[in-house]
């Protein structure tokens, strides 16, 4: 069974310098700093919790395409062709199959094992978004990155929003067959969708955050 490794909010990106001097220093004497002045907890996210991210959304991705390949699976005629193999003997060779239009019964089993994929990874990245818009959780944002990043963060908040909006919707839909089959499919289509947007704003920042790590090395 699928175990989430999404520990680390996607907000948490970037490296605030002095954050981490301050760290260092307390983790030097034994006293491990975990929240800012007023309550907010600091998160600092390495280049390599970044690349476990990617390996969370990669999951979520490949369970919404199974739950879509499971409810959009059309049934398929054989096509033949005849084949005169000796003089008064012709068998049908199969050359190819056409599908049908018609959607086979999903199969319970199989939807539910992916909807105990997506179920824990969307709650994750929901509940970390949650934790910033709330205070819990402050992010402060090194060098030139934080406007570089303000627009991204955004979508990001939307694309979370969108997965688990679309998780409440799948959850009714997929609690006993037989199964609404089309609704099914589209939201899991749209779950894939935010997360490939998703993908697309962790490389910018990882990206990013690897070529502000380079400038404050040759500012030293």
């Amino acid at each position: 069974m699928f175990r989430p490794k999404f520990a680390f909010p996607i907000f948490a990106l970037a490296l605030n310098v002095v954050a981490c001097r301050q760290l260092a220093l307390a983790q030097s004497n034994n006293d491990s700093p975990k929240r800012l002045e007023g309550g907010a907890e600091i998160v600092v996210v390495t280049l390599n919790d970044l690349r476990e991210v990617s390996t969370d959304l990669r999951h979520l991705q490949a369970a919404a395409n199974h739950l879509y390949g499971e409810v959009t699976t059309q049934r398929v005629n054989i096509r033949t062709v005849p084949n005169l193999i000796a003089p008064g003997t012709i068998v049908n060779l199969p050359v190819g199959v056409q599908p049908t239009g018609d959607i086979i019964p999903a199969r319970a089993a199989h939807v539910d094992a992916a909807m105990s994929e997506i179920r824990p990874v969307a709650t994750l990245l929901k509940a970390d978004v949650d934790s910033f818009l709330n205070g819990e959780k402050q992010l402060v944002l090194p060098g030139e990155t934080k406007q570089e990043f303000s627009a991204e963060l955004k979508q990001w908040i939307v694309s979370v929003d969108n997965i688990y909006d679309q998780l409440r919707v799948l959850e009714p839909l997929t609690a006993n067959p037989p199964y609404n089959q089309g609704a099914v499919a589209q939201a899991a289509w749209a779950i894939d969708e935010d997360v490939k947007e998703l993908e697309r704003i962790r490389r910018f920042m990882y990206r990013s955050l690897q070529r502000e790590g380079k400038r404050q090395l040759r500012q030293r």
